[in-house]
Parts: structure tokens; C-alpha cells; sequence
């Protein structure tokens, strides 16, 4: 993953930590690239947090995987997402699997909010740094 990228990803998890919605939508338009029919932002947002953060309730609205993958589907198909993002989404989804199998429920953006903050920090000061 390139710079770029890693710098999208890093505001987009430092969102799911915060639960900020209407960040966490407009970053996965924007700059993750997901695009859908209807760009409906309750869809986006469950979608984001699924893909990228937990599978709880308030997200998957109590349905299980398949049923909410299709309830998801049927309010708003998508139509693209950038590659660059797909495997690290589906990294979370894998953990979060491993997790429930030991009936452990997890939250990604707790682990890797630390990082994504680091990233973000570290080019803050850099341009601080630049602009002195």
C-alpha cells in the first residue's frame, strides 16, 4: 500500500474509533473509493464499520452475515471498490473471525487505532516541522 493510501486509511480508522458516521462515510467514498447505487450513508456506514472495524449488533442490525450481506445488497448494491483496500478489510474480517470462534468479540479499530494515529501524528509534526 502506498503512502497514499496508508495516509486514507489511517483518518479512515482513526473515524471507526471515534464512531464519527459522517466521517467515516465520507472518507470511504472519498478517499477508500467504495462506490454504491444510492450512496445511501446508513448502508455506507454499516457497510465500512462490517468490512473494516466489528459485527455488532448496532451495526448488522442483529441479522447474521448472510442475511445482513443481503439486506445490504438489496438497499444498495455496490458497484466498485478500490482493490487497495479489499485485502486489508478482509484481514479484519478474518481476525474478527478467529476471535469469534473463541467466542472473543473484537473491535479492529482499537488495536490498530494506535498506529493510524502514529501515521497521522508523525506527519502532522513533519509538516509543522516544514512550515518553521
Amino acid at each position: 500500500m502506498d503512502l497514499e493510501s496508508r495516509i486514507s486509511y489511517a483518518k479512515f480508522m482513526d473515524a471507526l474509533y471515534r464512531d464519527d458516521r459522517e466521517e467515516i462515510v465520507k472518507l470511504y467514498g472519498n478517499e477508500l473509493g467504495f462506490v454504491s447505487k444510492y450512496s445511501d450513508p446508513d448502508v455506507m456506514y454499516r457497510r465500512a464499520c462490517f468490512f473494516h472495524d466489528r459485527d455488532s449488533d448496532d451495526v448488522t442490525e442483529g441479522m447474521n452475515i448472510q442475511l445482513f450481506m443481503e439486506e445490504m445488497d438489496r438497499r444498495d448494491p455496490v458497484i466498485s471498490m478500490a482493490d487497495e483496500f479489499i485485502m486489508v478489510g478482509r484481514l479484519s474480517f478474518l481476525m474478527r473471525g478467529v476471535g469469534n470462534a473463541f467466542n472473543i468479540s473484537l473491535r479492529i479499530s482499537e488495536y490498530w487505532y494506535p498506529f493510524a494515529r502514529g501515521l497521522l501524528d508523525e506527519l502532522q509534526s513533519a509538516q509543522t516541522i516544514a512550515t518553521n
